[in-house]
């Protein structure tokens, strides 16, 4: 069976019970970044390190994991440097494997206070886009930033289509924990 095949069939599977209809079977959906480096040998420094890599590993795992099971999809496809995405996203600063701490060690959130009461009405007053971009530089480099955003904007899409290619729904939003978007 194609790719595409068995990606169209997963997607219908999905979708189908997100609307609560009679399913095959309950689909699968992967949710185990930091699993795959370890499962394909890879540390999760270089995991860490290489958004390409990120996917390349987490692709193999799911090929691999597929010979036990079918896994329909993924939740949030690893195609970036994930330690800079969880500081846009948690905004805080990020113990990086390889840089911060061991090599073979899990991403930690530095457990201390950045954010401030005022911020809150900054977002209020500015925006939080304008927010962020004063914020940022308190929990990460902005050059190391500057530079996951330059290489996500180039990379990212070309390496969350090899998913798809494989037969895997990429779902890349929810509300909630509800997804709405799919690759």
């Amino acid at each position: 069976m194609s790719g595409e095949t068995t990606y169209q069939e997963r997607l219908e599977r999905i979708q189908k019970a997100m609307r609560c209809e009679p399913v095959d079977r309950i689909p699968v959906i992967y949710q185990g970044a930091a699993f795959s480096p370890r499962y394909m040998g890879m540390s999760i420094a270089e995991f860490c390190a290489s958004g390409e890599a990120s996917a390349n590993v987490t692709l193999e795992a799911l090929d691999r994991l597929s010979q036990f099971g079918t896994i329909d999809g993924i939740n949030s496809a690893p195609v970036v440097r994930i330690t800079a995405a969880l500081t846009t996203q948690w905004l805080s600063r990020i113990g990086v494997p390889g840089r911060d701490l061991p090599p073979d060690s899990l991403w930690q959130v530095r457990e201390e206070e950045v954010m401030t009461h005022a911020d809150y009405d900054s977002i209020i007053e500015k925006g939080y886009g304008q927010f962020l971009m004063g914020y940022l530089p308190k929990v990460i480099d902005m050059g190391e930033f500057q530079e996951f955003m330059a290489w996500s904007q180039t990379m990212a899409e070309p390496l969350t289509h090899k998913y798809p290619e494989h037969g895997y729904v990429v779902i890349t939003g929810a509300v909630g924990s509800i997804p709405f978007e799919f690759f």
